[in-house]
C-alpha cells in the first residue's frame, strides 16, 4: 500500500477517488485538484469555488503492475478514440456506459494521460478535459472515473 495522504489536503469532491488509488500497492498520489478550491486552497465541499483544471498526479511504485495492467485498463475505458479503425464498432458501447451515469458523449476526450520521469520514478498525470464544458459535466467525468476504478477492483 502507498503512503497515506492527509485527507485534509485532498479536495472533498474527489477524496474517495484518491483514497481508492492510494490503496493500490503500485501507485501513490502526489497531487490533485478536483477543479474546486476552498478558503484554505482545499475544497471542503461546502465553501467551494470552481477554478477548473482538474487533475491527478501519481507516481509509480511498481512499474510493471502500473504500466502493464492498471494504466492500459484505465485508458482503454476512459479514453475513446474516434479516429481508431474500430471506433464505429465501439462507439455504441462507450455511449451506453457514459449514459449509465447521465454523461452525454460530446465527441471530445474526457481526459488526457501524460507520463513523465521524475526522481527516478514514472509519474502519471491525468488531466480531465474541461474545454468549454460546464463544471457539472466535469463532475460527471469524475463519476465515470469512479466507475472505471470500481471495474478495475472488481474484475
Amino acid at each position: 500500500m502507498g503512503v497515506p495522504v492527509l485527507s485534509e489536503s485532498i479536495d472533498y469532491e474527489i477524496r474517495d477517488i484518491i483514497e481508492t488509488l492510494n490503496n493500490f500497492s503500485f501507485i501513490q498520489t502526489k497531487a490533485c485538484c478536483s477543479g474546486y478550491t476552498g478558503p484554505d486552497g482545499v475544497s471542503d465541499g461546502t465553501n467551494s469555488e470552481w477554478i477548473g483544471q482538474p487533475y491527478i498526479l501519481m507516481e509509480s511504485l511498481d512499474d510493471v503492475a502500473c504500466l502493464s495492467d492498471f494504466l492500459p485498463f484505465f485508458m482503454s475505458r476512459m479514453i475513446f478514440d474516434p479516429f481508431a479503425s474500430d471506433s464505429t464498432e465501439k462507439i455504441q458501447a462507450y455511449e451506453t456506459k457514459l449514459n449509465s451515469i447521465n454523461l452525454p458523449y460530446d465527441g471530445d476526450q474526457l481526459c488526457h494521460v501524460f507520463l513523465e520521469y521524475r526522481n527516478n520514478k514514472i509519474c502519471i498525470y491525468i488531466q480531465l478535459r474541461e474545454n468549454g464544458r460546464q463544471k457539472e459535466y466535469v463532475e460527471k467525468i469524475w463519476d465515470f472515473f469512479r466507475l472505471v476504478l470500481t471495474e478495475y477492483i472488481n474484475r
